[in-house]
């Protein structure tokens, strides 16, 4: 007999995406301090050698994951979406961190939901309630009042080409996002994850050998592999948060577990608050309070659209025994 108390499929997926947003929202703060002496690529790849070990590990531990790398490599879909996913979004996004400060960065990758959203809508495959469009919109207005706190969007102070790094990664991670909803399931989740990691690993190491080679000598390596911010990323940022994410994809909509984007900066800008990187005042706070009312609405939106399809289920499994 089934508690009553059991946490429902869609209830799920939130808690998952949620603690995947904590952990990929203070990140940007955390590479940034890497980034002063660790080129992007080079971080990458040193992420990515750990990265790489651990899910070699994960896939000898279970013979159903050595069937899944067959599956996946069967698939071209989702060959070219393990190359997206984690190379050239990575690539892009990291280029663009360098580039820009921690808030900035995390506030433009906050905006990758768009990406995703507005195709799958447009094409009707998915809908947004009202509550979750609403929620999109006052997180999107708090983003504006973090980034006037100081730090706005003016010439003086923003790089544009890492805003155009950034952007073009966020287009990249959307499309690999879409096709995994298409051909991407929990058979396969972890070899896509070891075939993704691994392409990533070659192909900052081919980076390195031709742009920077210094940073695969024996010293960088050392200093690079157990680097605090590179074992993070590895560990929480990669491992940890993109499981959390791919799982959550099993409950949620694409457009729901992709809209969780929109409360990253949440975090960052409370951690920045911790740190005393950022001091409070009125408009930080209002930023802050219009993130957190704009995630209670989105999380409102997806329990009542799963509630409401329940109810319509249930309504149509009694009318035909009936």
């Amino acid at each position: 007999m089934k508690q009553k108390n059991t946490l429902k499929k869609y209830q799920i997926g939130i808690i998952l995406i949620l603690i995947n947003s904590l952990l990929w929202g203070i990140s940007p703060e955390i590479i940034k301090v890497a980034l002063i002496i660790i080129p992007p690529f080079a971080f990458l790849f040193y992420r990515f050698v750990w990265v790489t070990i651990f899910k070699i590990w994960e896939i000898f531990t279970n013979k159903g994951n050595l069937n899944g790398v067959s599956t996946v490599f069967k698939s071209p879909q989702l060959l070219v979406s393990a190359f997206l996913f984690n190379a050239l979004t990575l690539a892009f996004y990291f280029k663009g961190l360098a580039m820009v400060t921690p808030l900035q960065a995390g506030v433009l990758a906050g905006t990758s939901p768009l990406f995703v959203i507005i195709p799958l809508v447009l094409l009707k495959k998915e809908k947004l309630t009202r509550k979750e469009i609403l929620g999109i919109i006052i997180m999107i207005i708090g983003y504006a009042f973090l980034l006037i706190n100081g730090h706005g969007f003016n010439n003086e102070v923003i790089n544009w080409q890492g805003v155009l790094y950034i952007i073009i990664g966020n287009a990249v991670n959307a499309l690999a996002i879409i096709i995994n909803k298409k051909y991407l399931d929990e058979q396969n989740r972890v070899a896509y994850e070891f075939i993704s990691s691994f392409m990533a690993l070659i192909f900052f190491a081919v980076l390195l050998v031709f742009l920077l080679p210094q940073f695969l000598g024996l010293n960088w390596l050392i200093r690079g592999l157990f680097n605090c911010s590179v074992l993070y990323m590895a560990v929480f940022g990669t491992l940890i948060a993109l499981t959390f994410f791919n799982k959550s994809m099993l409950y949620l909509e694409a457009s729901e577990t992709i809209s969780f984007v929109y409360t990253q900066p949440f975090f960052l800008a409370l951690l920045d608050l911790f740190l005393k990187i950022k001091h409070f005042n009125l408009t930080f706070g209002i930023g802050i309070f219009l993130l957190l009312f704009g995630i209670i609405f989105n999380i409102l939106g997806i329990i009542r659209e799963h509630e409401k399809h329940e109810k319509d289920s249930k309504y149509k499994r009694y009318n035909n025994t009936a």
